[in-house]
């Protein structure tokens, strides 16, 4: 019982950080796009999280391989 209470709040923290990463990227495309008069929308903020997830992903997997020498 102990595994599954820890399994959920892991998955649970997991959910609420990525969460509000989306929202704090939503809020900023949306200032950028205010500031220069484009029109803006859930799914270009989206986008823009999504392409955000996958350089820092892409990024990160790069340093740990730099990390260990290969």
């Amino acid at each position: 019982m102990a595994i599954l209470v820890s399994v959920l709040t892991t998955v649970l923290t997991v959910a609420l950080v990525l969460g509000m990463s989306w929202g704090a990227v939503l809020l900023i495309s949306w200032l950028i796009t205010l500031c220069f008069g484009l029109e803006w929308s859930l799914l270009i903020g989206t986008g823009v999280w999504l392409c955000c997830m996958l350089i820092r992903f892409s990024v990160g997997a790069a340093d740990d391989k730099k990390g260990l020498g290969l």
